[in-house]
């Protein structure tokens, strides 16, 4: 009896071996240049010089939205550039991981020369189809923005 208990004790712990498959997962770089990244949801605030301001809340496909951003994108490439699109805008930015980590991004759109705008974004999160972050810029006329944003593939 003892000799049928050990047995199938060990054949129990044999079955329960995890499998010695290799699971490999993207890299945030891989996540990020993967392909387009469409504008789903976004709260953000801003105020001017003047110290006049407003919040604001989009919703992909939702009315009653402040402004359209149906047509806000963001293309990441593989070499550090990418195309930001809003509306019939299309501008070249440049872009870079700033900690080790890889979840704070520093995007440099270009609109023309001498007209730049740095955005950072912070706590971004990637996964094969959803980008989640924090993001803050100043404009050059002195309006500053902060809120968080979903965009989606």
């Amino acid at each position: 009896m003892l000799s049928f208990i050990l047995a199938s004790s060990l054949l129990l712990i044999d079955s329960c071996k995890k499998d010695n498959t290799v699971v490999t997962s993207s890299t945030p770089e891989e996540l990020l240049t993967k392909s387009l990244w469409k504008m789903d949801e976004i709260r953000f605030s801003q105020v001017n010089t003047s110290g006049g301001g407003a919040t604001y809340y989009y919703k992909h496909g939702v009315t009653g939205n402040v402004g359209s951003l149906d047509n806000a994108s963001v293309l990441f490439a593989a070499n550090n550039t990418g195309t930001f699109t809003l509306g019939t805008t299309v501008a070249p930015f440049t872009w870079e991981f700033t900690n080790a980590e890889k979840t704070k991004i520093q995007w440099v759109i270009t609109y023309s020369p001498g007209n730049t705008l740095t955005v950072n974004w912070e706590n971004v999160r990637l996964t094969g189809t959803t980008m989640n972050l924090g993001e803050y810029f100043t404009t050059s006329g002195g309006i500053t923005s902060i809120g968080i944003a979903t965009y989606i593939h």
